[in-house]
């Protein structure tokens, strides 16, 4: 089965918004021990890490029975790396169109590893108005990532998002260029 010319093309633009954001936390923290890696780059000790022993969430599920055991590697676009420790994990989206969920989903289960999760998007929208409401009068998308990401960085970049599209920032919502100072904020 052929891959479509559509899903080529929001796949292709997908890469080049992760290479964006790549690049950017390069760029800014180069220097100054932190490293930047795409899922493809990952060295294998920092892939194993991350690598998750998620067990089933219904306890009549035995998971040896279904042959099920090995572990799991998470929806991971982005890892920032000090000595070689993963820190945070940078989740690339495009726009949410139902995927916050595997986003959110994700961060509980590395949260628990110590890890952070970030969501970093240019905030496509829908019908023209932003994904993610007000700060005062938080959507659903909003009281998720509050609740489950240590934070979502917009950047409406015009390659990217339509010009109609306007994010509201406060709260968990942020600009993309205050995700390195957190970052360091984070991890000194």
């Amino acid at each position: 089965m052929t891959e479509s010319a559509r899903q080529r093309r929001v796949r292709e633009e997908g890469d080049r918004w992760e290479m964006y954001v790549a690049e950017f936390l390069k760029d800014c923290l180069s220097g100054e021990g932190y490293r930047v890696y795409r899922e493809q780059d990952l060295p294998q000790g920092l892939r194993y890490r991350l690598s998750l022993e998620v067990p089933s969430l219904w306890d009549e599920i035995d998971l040896n029975a279904i042959g099920d055991t090995d572990k799991i590697f998470g929806d991971v676009d982005i890892v920032v790396a000090k000595d070689e420790e993963p820190l945070v994990i940078v989740s690339c989206k495009l726009s949410l169109h139902n995927r916050l969920t595997e986003t959110l989903f994700w961060s509980i289960l590395y949260h628990q590893q110590g890890v952070r999760v970030v969501l970093v998007t240019p905030d496509k929208g829908h019908g023209g108005r932003s994904e993610w409401g007000q700060p005062n009068r938080p959507n659903k998308n909003r009281q998720l990532a509050r609740r489950f990401l240590a934070g979502v960085y917009v950047e409406n970049h015009p390659d990217f998002c339509p010009s109609t599209v306007k994010t509201r920032f406060g709260d968990v919502v942020k600009p993309l260029k205050q995700l390195p100072e957190d970052i360091r904020r984070w991890y000194p």
